[in-house]
C-alpha cells in the first residue's frame, strides 16, 4: 500500500545544502515517486548611489617640417669625333662621240682591287659628260645607262648650252674587275659630239679624331645643405650622394656618328621645423551633475587636480620637434547622489546533488510553484544543493510516495500463530530488501535462506516475535 510523506516547509538561500532522510517516513521502504516545489520570497535593497560623469577635451600636436630643394647646373657640353677618309686605287677611262652616233660608250668598267678590307667603305662611280662646244644647246633628254652587274640606278637629264654634267653613284659591296659597261643615249638627230668620262674610286676610312668635353660639379646652392649630384650622359642620369663639388668629369666621342653630351647638377636640401601647439579648455560640467573637480593632464608629465570651477579656462603645450608629439587633456567631473530601492523575486530555482529538479521562471512573493518531479530521490539520506537566482531566497518543500520494500520470496514458509496460518517469505541472503538477515533456515532446494524479519510496527507484521540482542523485539512479515 502506497503512502505519502510531505516534508515541512524550509527556507533556503542560494548555495545552501539540505538533507532529507527517508527514515523520517519509515525504514525499509522504497520510493515510488518524489516531487518538490518552491515558494517565492521577495527581497529588497535600498542604496544611496553616488555617480560620477566626466566630460573631456583633448588636443595633440606634432611639429612639422617643410623641405625644399634647389640645384645648380652646368651647361650641356657636346663632343663629336671628326671623321677622315682617303681614296686609294682609282680606275678611269673616256670615250668621245663626234656627234654622228648614238652616244659615247665605255664597254668595260673596272672596279679597282681592294687592298684593305677592314677599312673599306664603298666604291664611288663618277660619270662626267662634256659637250664638244660652248654653244651646245639641246633641251631634250639624255639617258646615262649603268649596265653593271651591281645594282646602280640610271640617270635621265637635259644638256644645256655650255653644260657640264657630273653624276655620282655609290656601291657599298666589295667588287673588283670588269663589272659591265656604261653608255650615254642621246637623241638620234643630235649631231653634236659628247665626251663621256667614267672614274671609279675605292674609298677607305682612316681613324677618326676623338673629341672630349669637360665639366665640373657645381657648388651647393647658397643656404642649402648638400643633397646629391646628378651626372647626365647622353640623356641617361646617374645619381651620387657623396659630395663631389669641384670634381671634373669628361666624356669622349670616338665615333663621328655618335655625339656625346654631358651635364652636371648639384642639389641642395633645406629643412625647416615648424612648431605646433596643442590647445584646449576645461569642458562644461556634465548635464544633470554638480561640479566636483577638474583634472589637467599634459604629455610633459603634468597631472593636476583643481577643485575650483575653471570651466572654459584654456591650457596649451607646444611641440618643437617632429619626434615629440605633445598633448593636453582636460577633464571636468560631475557628481550626484541618488537613493533607490530594488526588489528581487525568486527566479529559476533548482536543486542538484542526490536528486535534481528545476523550475524556469520568476516566482512572485508568497506564491507556490506546482509540484515538480524530483529525479533521483532514493531511500536513505538525500543531500540537495540549492541554486536560486535574483532574490537568492525561497521556501522549499518535498513530498514522496513510498511503500515498504518486500524481498523476493525464493520459497515460502507457513507459520501458525494462535490457529491462524501466515505465509512468510524466505529470501536470498543478498536480497537488498531484507531489513534483517540473521533469522535463517536451510532448505534442500535453495540452501540457506533468510526469513523476512521486520519491526513489529510494520503493517504486515504478524504476531510472531523474535528477540535480538541488538535490535530487540522483531516480527515476521506475511506475504500479501
Amino acid at each position: 500500500m502506497a503512502n505519502t510523506y510531505t516534508s515541512n516547509t524550509i527556507s533556503v538561500n542560494n548555495g545552501d545544502s539540505t538533507t532529507f532522510d527517508t527514515s523520517d517516513a519509515a525504514s525499509g521502504i522504497r520510493i515510488l515517486s518524489a516531487e518538490c516545489r518552491w515558494r517565492g520570497v521577495q527581497t529588497s535593497s535600498t542604496n544611496n548611489n553616488t555617480s560620477y560623469s566626466t566630460n573631456t577635451n583633448y588636443d595633440s600636436a606634432t611639429a612639422t617640417t617643410s623641405t625644399s630643394y634647389q640645384n645648380n647646373s652646368t651647361s650641356t657640353g657636346y663632343a663629336t669625333a671628326t671623321a677622315k677618309q682617303y681614296y686609294n686605287n682609282q680606275w678611269s677611262d673616256a670615250d668621245f662621240d663626234d656627234g654622228g652616233g648614238d652616244g659615247p660608250s665605255l664597254n668595260t668598267v673596272n672596279f679597282p682591287s681592294i687592298n684593305d678590307t677592314s677599312r673599306f667603305e664603298h666604291h664611288k662611280i663618277i660619270a662626267e659628260i662634256e659637250p664638244d662646244s660652248d654653244n651646245y644647246d639641246d633641251s631634250r633628254e639624255y639617258t646615262l645607262d649603268f649596265n653593271l652587274s651591281v645594282s646602280v640606278s640610271n640617270s635621265t637629264f637635259n644638256m644645256t648650252a655650255g653644260g657640264y654634267k657630273k653624276i655620282t653613284r655609290t656601291v657599298n659591296s666589295y667588287n673588283t674587275g670588269d663589272l659591265g659597261y656604261v653608255k650615254l643615249h642621246k637623241p638620234w638627230s643630235d649631231g653634236n659630239g659628247v665626251k663621256l668620262t667614267i672614274t671609279v674610286k675605292t674609298v677607305y676610312s682612316s681613324p677618326s679624331s676623338s673629341d672630349t668635353v669637360y665639366r665640373s660639379y657645381p657648388s651647393v646652392p647658397s643656404g642649402y645643405n648638400f643633397h646629391k649630384h646628378e651626372m647626365v650622359v647622353d640623356g641617361n642620369t646617374n645619381t651620387y650622394y657623396s659630395n663631389k663639388v669641384g670634381d671634373t668629369v669628361s666624356v669622349t666621342s670616338h665615333d663621328p656618328n655618335n655625339t656625346k653630351s654631358l651635364l652636371l647638377r648639384t642639389y641642395g636640401k633645406k629643412t625647416v621645423t615648424n612648431s605646433r601647439t596643442a590647445s584646449t579648455s576645461f569642458p562644461s560640467v556634465p548635464n544633470g551633475y554638480n561640479f566636483y573637480r577638474h583634472r589637467e593632464e599634459k604629455s610633459n608629465g603634468t597631472n593636476d587636480y583643481h577643485y575650483s570651477n575653471k570651466v572654459g579656462h584654456g591650457r596649451s603645450i607646444t611641440s618643437n620637434s617632429t619626434s615629440n608629439t605633445v598633448w593636453v587633456r582636460l577633464k571636468t567631473r560631475g557628481k550626484k547622489t541618488t537613493s533607490s530601492t530594488s526588489y528581487y523575486d525568486t527566479r529559476d530555482p533548482s536543486v542538484s546533488g542526490s536528486a535534481s529538479a528545476s523550475y524556469n521562471g520568476t516566482i512572485s512573493d508568497g506564491n507556490w510553484t506546482s509540484w515538480t518531479t524530483l529525479s533521483g530521490f532514493s531511500p536513505g539520506s538525500n543531500t540537495l544543493n540549492h541554486s536560486i537566482s535574483e532574490s537568492n531566497k525561497a521556501d522549499f518543500q518535498i513530498r514522496y510516495e513510498w511503500e515498504y520494500d518486500v524481498p523476493t520470496a525464493v520459497q515460502t514458509a507457513k507459520i501458525n500463530v494462535n490457529g491462524t496460518t501466515y505465509s512468510v517469505a524466505l529470501a536470498d541472503m543478498a536480497d537488498p530488501a531484507l531489513v534483517y538477515d540473521f533469522y535463517r533456515t536451510f532448505t534442500s532446494t535453495n540452501g540457506t535462506l533468510a526469513f523476512d524479519v521486520v519491526d513489529p510496527n510494520d503493517p504486515d507484521a504478524i504476531p510472531y516475535y523474535i528477540y535480538h540482542p541488538t535490535h530487540g523485539k522483531l516480527s515476521l512479515r506475511q506475504i500479501n
